[in-house]
């Protein structure tokens, strides 16, 4: 599989693509594109491995990888590092976004509305406001797909398969 930082770059290029094609078009939405490209860096598919992933480098830079870390456990511990669920483009990616939604959204309201917070209504508008800028999303998933294919690309299984990229193959050259 490739190294978090293959992805990363992958998704910092694919950003500058949806950039590039919104000045060339001029199309301010297509920066929605990219920041989702970009997010795909911090929520990529290898949230599901502990501290091994970019983004923990990240937060432990500015000393909150332990809340961070906090936050992705229970999916980290239910979820398989390289299963469909983690991996596949668009299931995967709703898959995360599910789960921000749930604990970073849905369980906060629930527990302030305890003390009067109106949980019916903050939680509908983040809601909204998560389909109002599907555009993001869709740069999250296109990052996704980069990863995805990366990691077919790059992966050795168990029938010693090389990488794609290495020029190695395992057919025998015939001589003439």
């Amino acid at each position: 599989m490739s190294s978090g930082k293959v992805h990363a770059i992958s998704s910092v290029v694919l950003a500058g693509g949806f950039l590039a094609g919104g000045l060339i078009l001029k199309d301010p939405s297509c920066f929605e594109y990219a920041a989702g490209s970009l997010a795909g860096i911090l929520l990529s598919p290898d949230l599901d491995v502990d501290a091994k992933n970019l983004s923990y480098k990240f937060f432990r830079k500015y000393k909150t990888e332990t809340l961070w870390s906090a936050l992705w456990h229970f999916y980290r511990k239910s979820i398989k590092h390289g299963s469909e669920l983690s991996h596949f483009p668009v299931v995967s990616t709703l898959g995360r976004l599910a789960y921000i939604f749930l604990f970073c959204i849905t369980l906060p309201n629930l527990l302030l509305s305890f003390v009067g917070w109106n949980f019916r209504e903050e939680t509908q508008w983040w809601y909204w406001q998560t389909l109002t800028h599907w555009k993001l999303w869709l740069g999250l998933a296109g990052s996704d797909f980069i990863h995805y294919v990366l990691d077919i690309a790059t992966v050795q299984d168990k029938f010693n398969i090389n990488s794609l990229f290495s020029g190695k193959t395992n057919f025998k050259r015939r001589s003439l």
